[in-house]
């Protein structure tokens, strides 16, 4: 006897409250002026943030085309906007204290970044840390990444963005193959170690 499919609509709604429980810490994170970070962190994560507001978004509006009018993205808009706000002020003020020795502002950011985008095809300049492969490179993308995700809860979130991250074919694979067995994303991170940078 073969097993019911599970209703669509149940699985968008774990996949939603999923992707809410990841965007909460995120967002008061960013509300959290004693928290100091560098400013590829905090545009990461405003990255971060973004991506999983959108996936919410997808999914609420297969929701909605299944069960009609819901509230969910009325509810998370605000949230959104807020952090946002937020993670925008410190990234100005993190750019305004890393100055030239003459007093001028680096351009280090495309304006774009700092202020946001209303435009859904918009990313920013910036980019996720990225693994290439060498055993060298390991250590320092290591702990770049960890500080990047450090404010997601899901592992399925975490897995998702160290897939983007890693450019060796191989590592990106056995990766996959580590979130499709259910491993623990912090296992896989170790297990991930130990093939590619031990091993050489």
């Amino acid at each position: 006897m073969e097993d019911p499919v599970e209703d669509p609509t149940l699985i968008w709604r774990k996949q939603l409250a999923s992707l809410e429980n990841s965007i909460t810490p995120i967002a008061r994170a960013a509300e959290d002026t004693s928290q100091e970070d560098d400013l590829v962190t905090l545009v990461v994560q405003q990255e971060i943030l973004t991506s999983l507001y959108e996936q919410a978004c997808t999914i609420i509006l297969k929701i909605e085309g299944r069960t009609g009018h819901s509230n969910r993205r009325e509810a998370l808009l605000p949230i959104y906007v807020k952090a946002r706000s937020a993670q925008a002020r410190k990234i100005r003020t993190e750019q305004q204290s890393e100055t030239n020795q003459d007093g001028r502002y680096r351009p280090q950011l495309d304006q774009s970044i700092i202020l946001g985008s209303s435009r859904t095809d918009h990313l920013p300049r910036l980019e996720l840390p990225k693994f290439h492969g060498s055993a060298t490179e390991w250590l320092s993308f290591k702990a770049r990444f960890e500080k990047c995700v450090s404010t997601l809860t899901e592992d399925a979130n975490k897995y998702v963005f160290l897939t983007k991250c890693l450019e060796y074919e191989s590592a990106r694979n056995t990766c996959e193959a580590l979130e499709n067995s259910g491993l623990p994303f912090n296992e896989a991170l170790i297990k991930l170690e130990g093939d590619f940078i031990r091993n050489g």
